[in-house]
């Protein structure tokens, strides 16, 4: 069995550069039977990453839970 287990997206975490719709696809081609979507949740993320993504009145929660609703989607 084949797993990523340390993933960011491009939309979770400024480090990603996968868009989270892209990962399932992308990965099952390379062979892995499983990812773990790991998105950093920091103080910058929820301040400065999520707001100039998202808006300054979006929730960070909401932000980060969508990534992992993207690629399960």
């Amino acid at each position: 069995m084949k797993i990523e287990t340390h993933l960011h997206t491009l939309n979770g975490s400024p480090c990603g550069c996968v868009p989270a719709e892209t990962v399932p696809r992308v990965y099952a081609e390379l062979g892995y039977d499983a990812v773990a979507i790991t998105n950093h949740y920091t103080k910058y993320i929820c301040e400065e990453f999520y707001p100039q993504l998202y808006g300054k009145s979006a929730d960070p929660a909401e932000c980060f839970f969508k990534e992992y609703e993207r690629a399960k989607d």
